[in-house]
């Protein structure tokens, strides 16, 4: 049984259980919701709350990683010994990995069930579907840059070039929202 494998904790089961609660109920919404837009006898509550999960989810990752970067890392270098900071950096980014992975499974599923709900409103315009894609593409990088950042796996690469991984994927990340932005008003 899953439960007793060494390698999936009580943690990753929740973990899993939780996007497929979340996920479940936004693809049924979809189809209705795509095929009706927003007129009568379609609910508005999924499109809401999948965008509240996509601003509130990316708020966290990208607020997170600017505090740690430019808040706690500079304090903690400054005032830690390098064996308690590494101890710190560990525990740090344990507890982060926490929330990075649900975080990025939330933004991912919102940002597609937002992007689906789209798609009519947005047909032909093809300048709306380039920057949606570059931002999409922008939004995997910081997904895969996040995710080394925060695994549990010893690789000396990532260890070495933590502080400028951790500055690129900030900076993507405003980049990201800057996109979001002039996507939103155009």
């Amino acid at each position: 049984m899953l439960r007793n494998h060494p390698k999936v904790s009580n943690y990753h089961v929740i973990q899993f259980l939780a996007v497929f609660v979340v996920v479940l109920p936004f693809m049924l919404l979809a189809s209705e919701a795509h095929a009706n837009g927003y007129g009568e006898g379609t609910s508005i509550l999924a499109p809401v709350i999948s965008r509240w999960l996509h601003v509130i989810g990316g708020v966290i990752l990208l607020g997170g990683a600017l505090f740690f970067r430019f808040i706690v890392q500079p304090a903690a270098k400054s005032t830690l010994e390098q064996q308690t900071l590494e101890t710190f950096n560990t525990e740090v980014t344990r507890r982060w990995k926490k929330m990075v992975h649900p975080l990025i499974a939330v933004l991912l599923v919102s940002g597609l069930y937002n992007y689906y709900l789209h798609i009519p409103a947005h047909q032909g315009d093809g300048q709306y579907h380039m920057l949606m894609g570059i931002k999409i593409i922008l939004a995997i990088l910081v997904f895969t840059i996040v995710s080394l950042l925060v695994s549990s796996k010893d690789r000396p690469a990532i260890k070495t070039n933590r502080a400028t991984l951790s500055l690129i994927s900030v900076l993507l990340g405003i980049v990201i929202v800057a996109l979001a932005g002039y996507l939103k008003v155009r």
